[in-house]
């Protein structure tokens, strides 16, 4: 069994009586709790952990990431103590602190150039999948950084203009990349197989049938009055009822970009509106631990699933109830700009 780490300044600490890591794609940090509880005794050695030390969260030889204490608890009593760490990786600082960049804007400047100038006062690396399309520079409006927005919001504002998703990799690091990636699990998650329990839920309300992003070019001598107007429609053919939604958005700067975007708000929301949750026993699978960004076959008939679906959501546990992998799931689309699958008729599969 694969043992559950902090390595702090080469130091590891290991023999946690509950762990938990949370890595998902709508949270660009990710999250990890640990706690000892142990018999107490007089002049008992403090642990040498604090708030603020940099760390390594190891499972086994795989690092799963790297970042920052954030909260420290110690409580006790007579008999017993209890230690508790909670920390996330250091893209977490991109979470909290505010976006800073000299005049607060970039002319002319591609995706990947704007999210390295923001990481980089904070130590962050940022890279992109080889071959990957980050589409053209942003020129007509430039991206500017709205009054106060966090680092987070900026990155993830301009990746969603041009359809990419922003991760975190081992090493707390950013990583540009596409929905799946490219990146199959062998393993089938099936009912009555490996599939201890399972959650499935819909919910229409935040999905719509046609949707219409608009945004306000600059205008100059050969474009102007409703020329300076550029709209992008998408349909939804998963909803059956005349459901409408316009969206008003900033930092477009083409007809081909802004269709990357409508589609983009589409995706997402008709992602959130079905869902699909199971429990695995242990954290790893024949190919490695269980990580977001990748796609697996999901066979349950209770679900109607019989299909590939994108791992959104891993939350790796154990505790007094054992070892266990949660993962959240939902089909490839969602993530991506890509058209929609095909609904599938009513008694037909889930997604």
């Amino acid at each position: 069994m694969s043992e559950f780490e902090l390595r702090i300044g080469g130091k590891k600490f290991s023999g946690w009586t509950a762990a938990s890591v949370t890595r998902s794609l709508t949270e660009l940090a990710h999250k990890y709790t640990v706690t000892l509880t142990d018999k107490w005794v007089q002049d008992m050695e403090a642990v040498p952990i604090e708030e603020g030390d940099p760390v390594q969260v190891w499972i086994g030889t795989h690092l799963i990431t790297s970042g920052y204490i954030d909260e420290e608890s110690l409580t006790y009593n007579s008999t017993e103590r209890t230690l508790s760490f909670t920390g996330r990786s250091k893209t977490g600082d991109l979470v909290d602190c505010t976006a800073i960049h000299k005049g607060g804007q970039w002319r002319k400047k591609k995706l990947l150039q704007i999210v390295t100038d923001i990481c980089e006062p904070f130590g962050i690396d940022v890279t992109a999948r080889t071959g990957l399309d980050l589409g053209k520079a942003f020129t007509n409006p430039n991206f500017k950084l709205q009054e106060g927005e966090t680092a987070f919001s900026a990155i993830a504002r301009a990746a969603r203009m041009r359809g990419v998703l922003t991760l975190t990799d081992g090493g707390g690091n950013l990583f540009i990349d596409r929905a799946g990636g490219a990146h199959r699990v062998f393993t089938k998650l099936e009912r009555g197989v490996n599939i201890l329990s399972a959650t499935k839920k819909t919910n229409g309300r935040e999905r719509f049938k046609e949707y219409t992003v608009k945004t306000q070019a600059s205008g100059n001598d050969d474009m102007f009055g409703k020329a300076t107007s550029i709209h992008r429609h998408a349909t939804d053919a998963g909803v059956n009822r005349y459901r409408p939604l316009t969206v008003q958005v900033d930092n477009e700067d083409s007809g081909t970009e802004l269709q990357k975007r409508v589609n983009w708000e589409r995706n997402v929301r008709a992602g959130k509106a079905k869902s699909y949750s199971c429990v695995v026993e242990g954290w790893e699978h024949a190919n490695g631990i269980w990580k977001p960004n990748t796609l697996v076959r999901v066979l349950d008939p209770d679900a109607r699933l019989d299909d590939e679906l994108l791992i959104a959501m891993v939350k790796l546990t154990r505790d007094s109830q054992g070892t266990r992998s949660e993962l959240g799931l939902t089909f490839p689309e969602a993530f991506d700009i890509q058209p929609l699958p095909k609904p599938k008729k009513k008694g037909g599969s889930l997604f």
